[in-house]
Formats: C-alpha cells, sequence, structure tokens
C-alpha cells in the first residue's frame, strides 16, 4: 500500500511538471495548476536543511511504529485504523521527501477556490492525521 500511494504521488507530481504549466480548469472551483512550495505546509517557510532531516525522523519514527503494532499486535487489539493512519502519514511524508532531494523544493497541483495548492503526498498526510485523530477518539470511547 505504501510503494502504491508514493508511485502514484510521483507519478501525478512528474505529469504536473510537464503538462500543467498552463492551469488546467476542471471545475468552476478546482484546477490542476503547476506550482513549487519550498516550505511547508501552507507555505510556511522551512529551511531545509530543517525540514529534511525532521521528515526522516518522523519517517524513521512512523516505521517503527508500524512495525510495532504488526509485531505486538493481539487478536483482541485491533489496531487497524492506527496501521492505516500511519502508512498514509509515512507515504505522504516520503512523496514530499523525494521532491525536496531531487528539486529542492515540493510539487503540488491541486487547487480548490482560493486555499493553497497541494498535491496526493500532502493528501495523505491529512488523511492519516484525521484517521489517527478518529482511532484515538474511538479507543478513548472504550475506555471507562
Amino acid at each position: 500500500m505504501i510503494f502504491d500511494l508514493i508511485i502514484l504521488d510521483q507519478v501525478t507530481k512528474w505529469v504536473a511538471r510537464i503538462y500543467w504549466e498552463t492551469p488546467i480548469e476542471v471545475f468552476d472551483f478546482f484546477s490542476l495548476r503547476f506550482v513549487e512550495n519550498e516550505g511547508i505546509a501552507f507555505s510556511l517557510p522551512v529551511a531545509q536543511y530543517i525540514i529534511v532531516p525532521f521528515t526522516i525522523l518522523v519517517m524513521i519514527w512512523l516505521g517503527y511504529q508500524i512495525y510495532t503494532i504488526f509485531n505486538k499486535q493481539s487478536k483482541q487489539d485491533n489496531k487497524l485504523l492506527t496501521i492505516y493512519a500511519y502508512a498514509l502519514i509515512f507515504a505522504g511524508a516520503v512523496g514530499n521527501l523525494i521532491d525536496r532531494l531531487i528539486y529542492g523544493k515540493v510539487t503540488d497541483f491541486l487547487s480548490f477556490w482560493d486555499f493553497p495548492i497541494f498535491n496526493l503526498a500532502d493528501s495523505w498526510i491529512t488523511i492519516g492525521v484525521c484517521l489517527f485523530v478518529l482511532d484515538e477518539f474511538l479507543d478513548s470511547k472504550k475506555t471507562p
């Protein structure tokens, strides 16, 4: 799953770099528009020498968490949602790290209204964080 998400992210970024320099309006509220982002979420400026090591540390931590859950999971303790959350965040982090290492910036291309332009890796991270929060919420409801 993780590998598939990374490949999909990288292929769409490659298409964006080649074909979407001129924006393509798909709907009134959505267009495909190639931009490069040197910062982090919402284009907040952060130096590459901070982002790259931090991303690598997050990936190591996520990899360890996924490994631990797979090896210590009991039949009663279903952590499937957590695994999916971590896998999505991991795939998104890798996808954007690849861009930073190759281009020095991240390729973004999904544009909705006036919302900041983003990419599939950003989507994976966002969905993963939402799943993690949902899983934590559901776990808190189980424990008295």
